[in-house]
């Protein structure tokens, strides 16, 4: 379904001129929440912003062609409404070969999925009002992006951008499960990924992978999950990288290593208080550059979304795009 209006926002861009704004709706992010809450939002976002273009995404990666198509068509402001992964799709659509289609384009949330994760990590709520009044005050800030190339399901190798967190091992399992529960997205944020979580330790087995960061000598360990992170918060609010800051220049990667079943539930408050790195097999480190392989099938999620497996390399774009905060 396809929505169009015609009009030009009436707010300045901040080099000069009117702002032209795109809004991406996914109707299915967060159940159906989306679809049910947007003629609410539709209205106090027009009555904050004026009018905007609107369009509704109708599968996976949709999300990505429409704001590539708005971005080279001279839309400058793309406003996500969806989860994580909507984020995720969007601000894909922000960059072709490693490069901004426009440098000065800005990305904002109206977070209706599950998670919100990214909001956490950016550091604000998912409260509709307050995007809106984000949206209308128009602050930006400039963050780091984060690339990564990977052994997609097709067999292939492919590549994705990433704004907030990229984890390896049993998270990709986990977003996994996630993605295909109906009944426990129901029960709030936080509850589907705790029920996940313990529902996927129970039986996992930790996986053998060398890890290389920023082209040092290779190291093997055995991780239960392991996580590069230009944001705090993933997993429905877990603060699993406490000291990670969205434009310093670097990944904080957490390495979460041989845990036994036990561990992984004891560990659960820990990760949600941001506590766990002084944990024994726990280490952590920062980089701009990781290259992860393994003999075995490790899977990966990426803002929330599982699209293939190591090997992967990863690099981190510094101060690649404008987010409305």
């Amino acid at each position: 379904m396809v929505l169009w209006v015609h009009s030009i926002h009436h707010k300045h861009h901040p080099l000069g001129g009117l702002l032209k704004v795109k809004v991406v709706v996914n109707p299915k992010a967060g159940n159906g929440k989306a679809l049910t809450a947007w003629p609410e939002i539709s209205q106090k976002l027009e009555k904050a912003i004026g009018p905007y273009d609107i369009e509704f995404t109708t599968g996976k990666q949709s999300a990505t062609l429409i704001t590539r198509d708005a971005l080279k068509s001279g839309f400058d402001q793309i406003v996500s409404v969806g989860g994580d992964g909507t984020f995720n799709e969007v601000l894909n659509g922000f960059f072709e070969e490693d490069r901004p289609i426009n440098p000065e384009a800005i990305l904002s949330l109206i977070i209706q999925g599950t998670g919100g994760d990214i909001c956490k990590s950016l550091g604000f709520s998912n409260d509709t009002d307050e995007a809106v009044e984000r949206i209308a005050k128009g602050k930006t800030q400039t963050c780091d992006v984060g690339k990564v190339q990977f052994l997609g399901h097709s067999g292939e190798m492919e590549e994705r951008y990433f704004g907030n967190i990229t984890s390896f091992g049993m998270g990709g399992l986990v977003a996994q499960n996630v993605n295909r529960s109906t009944f426990t997205k129901r029960l709030g944020a936080r509850a589907p990924f705790i029920f996940s979580i313990i529902k996927t330790g129970l039986l996992y087995r930790n996986k053998k992978i060398t890890i290389s960061v920023d082209d040092q000598p290779e190291e093997e360990h055995c991780i239960r999950n392991l996580v590069v992170a230009n944001g705090k918060y993933h997993a429905g609010g877990m603060k699993v990288a406490p000291d990670a800051i969205m434009d310093d220049g670097l990944f904080d990667i957490v390495v979460m290593g041989d845990f036994g079943i036990i561990d992984g539930i004891q560990s659960i408050p820990r990760f949600y208080k941001g506590s766990h790195l002084c944990m024994k097999k726990i280490s952590s480190l920062r980089g701009k550059t990781l290259e992860l392989k393994s003999e075995a099938e490790v899977y990966m999620e990426v803002d929330g979304e599982c699209p293939g497996r190591l090997p992967a390399t990863l690099s981190l774009l510094p101060k690649a795009v404008k987010l409305n905060v």
